[in-house]
């Protein structure tokens, strides 16, 4: 009869026996999972665009998508072989930019514009080619340049500083064809001397090369002002007396040529108008006449004496 203790001890062993295969069984478990892939070694000459792209690995990895899709995954979107392409991409040598004739080469050329302004204003020049005035200021001891435009602009150091250059110019022009009557030409005068606008101050001087007609400042607003001063001075120096008789020992070239000379005299043969700004100072209501005093049309000489500091 088998006693108690021998009974315990088989029993203890068996369950030893079986915690040791249980071991043993999930060791090869795991070792089975934690197998080891060894990839190969891939080197810059033998990667491929897949490589490249992430495409192999993330395919070994199990991922179902790749960060750089060999396509467009997008209708808004092109390809790589067109978007990295131009301009942008293409350039490389630097030494070709600026191209000729660039405006940052330009600006450069232009002159310090020299000022005893702590504040200047810049317009690019006005017109057409200007930009809206901005004021740039002036009181640090350093060239400043307009933001539009690029103008540089400093304040003058304290040195004398040298005169103002007196410019001249000088021009002819003439007058279209027209008989007896007063006209007004301020248009056709700025038309003719496009050369005002470049003055930054100065003098414009008309002088008509003709003795039968005259140059004058006057009303520019209403044309009866006009035909009513033809009239005044047709009743200050007439043609003829009130009986039809002759007041002229003059009367070669016509029986209109003496009283021409005398409006002549009387109205005068030139004009000088003061300019601003490359504009002419002229008032309000004030524009340039061309009389003339001849019955038949005319084609008259205009001689333009410009005097004054350019911008």
């Amino acid at each position: 009869m088998i006693s108690r203790v021998s009974i315990r001890s088989a029993a203890r062993f068996s369950q030893q026996t079986c915690a040791v295969r249980r071991t043993f069984a999930v060791s090869a478990r795991l070792c089975e999972k934690n197998t080891i892939n060894v990839k190969g070694e891939t080197t810059p000459e033998t990667k491929g665009e897949e490589d490249s792209l992430g495409l192999t690995e993330n395919t070994e990895r199990g991922l179902s998508q790749a960060p750089n899709r060999t396509e467009i995954w997008s209708r808004s979107q092109k390809p790589r072989a067109t978007a990295m392409s131009g301009p942008r991409f293409e350039q490389t040598d630097f030494d070709l930019q600026p191209a000729s004739k660039a405006a940052i080469e330009l600006i450069h050329r232009e002159p310090v514009r020299w000022t005893h302004d702590r504040v200047v204003a810049c317009d690019g020049g006005g017109g057409p080619a200007g930009h809206p005035q901005i004021f740039i200021n002036t009181d640090k001891p350093e060239i400043a340049t307009c933001n539009y435009c690029g103008l540089p602009f400093a304040q003058s150091p304290e040195r004398d500083v040298a005169p103002p250059v007196i410019m001249w110019s000088q021009k002819q022009f003439t007058l279209p064809p027209r008989s007896r009557g007063s006209y007004l030409v301020t248009s056709e005068v700025l038309e003719a001397l496009p050369e005002i606008r470049q003055y930054k101050v100065g003098l414009l001087n008309l002088f008509v090369q003709h003795t039968s007609c005259a140059l004058s400042l006057n009303e520019n607003w209403d044309e009866d002002v006009r035909a009513d001063m033809s009239d005044a001075l047709d009743r200050i120096a007439p043609e003829a007396g009130s009986r039809g008789e002759e007041l002229y020992r003059h009367n070669a070239e016509g029986s209109d040529d003496m009283p021409a000379h005398v409006k002549s005299a009387l109205i005068g043969a030139s004009i000088t108008i003061p300019i601003k700004d490359g504009k002419l100072a002229t008032g309000t209501w004030q524009g340039i006449w061309y009389l003339e005093f001849r019955a038949m049309r005319h084609t008259r000489r205009v001689m333009a004496t410009i005097q004054g500091e350019k911008a």
